[in-house]
């Protein structure tokens, strides 16, 4: 599982900085392929996780996903969904990569409104075909449940607390660097992925 949560992990970084501020086209077409190679060797290595060939693909997507490549030409990733996944590793030890595949869906659709165009894009882009921003939100929560990570909070089988997760985001003033998020909007976040 902690082979998954790492692909996970690198899809997770290269969504940082396709939602990140700024435009930079060929660092999105960069984000693209990298989330692709995942998406292609990440179903094989779970299947065969001795095999050296892909788990190097794998670690190569990894680097290219956390080296600054996906931020380049950009002010900054926006880091908000990195945030809150914090905070559940921290409430409830949950793996890093787990957090993120929880939080990422719900975040896109509490964002869906502003950012429609931009995750209708990722996600046309990276599953080769033409789909809406509800559409591609759909998709990636499938990707991640193929890889086997959870896609809500519920599915982990840890008693969680609702107010204390939504208490300990705003102490931690958790937010995003371009995706601000107030108090209202962490609580329709943890409404979303529990």
């Amino acid at each position: 599982n902690y082979t998954a949560y790492g692909i996970a992990d690198l899809i997770a970084h290269s969504f940082e900085g396709w939602f990140g501020a700024g435009e930079a086209t060929l660092t999105d077409r960069f984000i693209i392929s990298i989330v692709q190679e995942a998406i292609k060797y990440g179903p094989l290595l779970l299947k065969d996780p001795e095999n050296y060939e892909l788990r190097e693909k794998i670690m190569y997507a990894a680097t290219m996903a956390l080296n600054g490549l996906t931020m380049q030409g950009k002010k900054s990733g926006d880091w908000g969904v990195h945030g809150i996944g914090h905070i559940l590793s921290l409430l409830y030890d949950i793996p890093h990569g787990a957090s993120l595949t929880i939080v990422y869906p719900a975040w896109m659709k509490h964002i869906q409104e502003k950012a429609a165009g931009r995750i209708a894009l990722l996600g046309s882009g990276i599953f080769n075909e033409s789909l809406t921003a509800l559409e591609s939100i759909k998709r990636i929560e499938d990707l991640f449940r193929s890889l086997e990570c959870p896609v809500r909070l519920s599915e982990t089988g840890i008693a969680t607390d609702k107010q204390k997760i939504c208490e300990t985001l705003v102490i931690n003033k958790v937010s995003g660097a371009n995706y601000k998020l107030k108090e209202e909007d962490l609580r329709k976040i943890v409404e979303l992925f529990l």
